[in-house]
């Protein structure tokens, strides 16, 4: 059931590969997914002596019941290690990106470099003298987006499998996005 979450196939059509009933699958993929913590796994990335760290800024488009109802969803990932390092969904106010900004861990912050694009969201919450704006500094984080929709069904933009409740939506994203790295950790131990 985990492997078919991190494909792009819907809830129903993991009902009908796993020959299970929508009745069964929903309560032990919630218990799954709350039992996974919120916390993002970054390893030893923190101690790591690196003097500092460049980390991307991104939020991208999403729905949950109709497209009138949007979430968007804000990530930040560092550079050299590929670690999502930072995630909220929400709006796409400055509130959100503070929200954000609130994610990353306060030792990563105080050591970062953020490169976003030029929404001035971020520009009134991530400090001047360490924020570059532009697209062009964001090519890590934009295939990650493109990851993401390419792997979560739900995030696909003409899809019928999106999310209904925005606690499954929180849900599987984090799900997603902590399997993604705890793959990067495995690869690269020494994070």
């Amino acid at each position: 059931m985990e492997k078919l979450l991190l494909e792009r196939i819907s809830l129903r059509g993991i009902c009908r590969v796993l020959a299970v009933s929508m009745g069964w699958l929903m309560p032990r993929l919630q218990s799954r997914w709350q039992a996974q913590g919120y916390d993002l796994p970054i390893g030893q990335l923190e101690q790591a002596q690196i003097s500092l760290y460049a980390v991307e800024a991104d939020e991208m488009w999403s729905f949950v019941g109709n497209k009138t109802c949007q979430q968007w969803i804000w990530l930040a990932i560092e550079r050299r290690s590929r670690l999502v390092v930072g995630f909220y969904i929400g709006d796409r106010s400055e509130q959100s990106a503070r929200y954000l900004w609130q994610s990353i861990s306060p030792k990563l912050r105080a050591k970062s470099l953020f490169f976003s694009d030029d929404w001035d969201a971020y520009g009134a919450v991530i400090p001047a003298n360490q924020h570059w704006r532009g697209k062009a500094g964001t090519p890590i984080i934009e295939r990650l987006n493109n990851t993401l929709r390419q792997r979560c069904s739900r995030l696909v933009r003409k899809a019928l499998s999106f999310s209904k409740s925005a606690e499954n939506h929180y849900q599987a994203i984090l799900f997603f996005l902590r399997h993604y790295n705890f793959e990067i950790l495995a690869k690269q131990p020494s994070l």
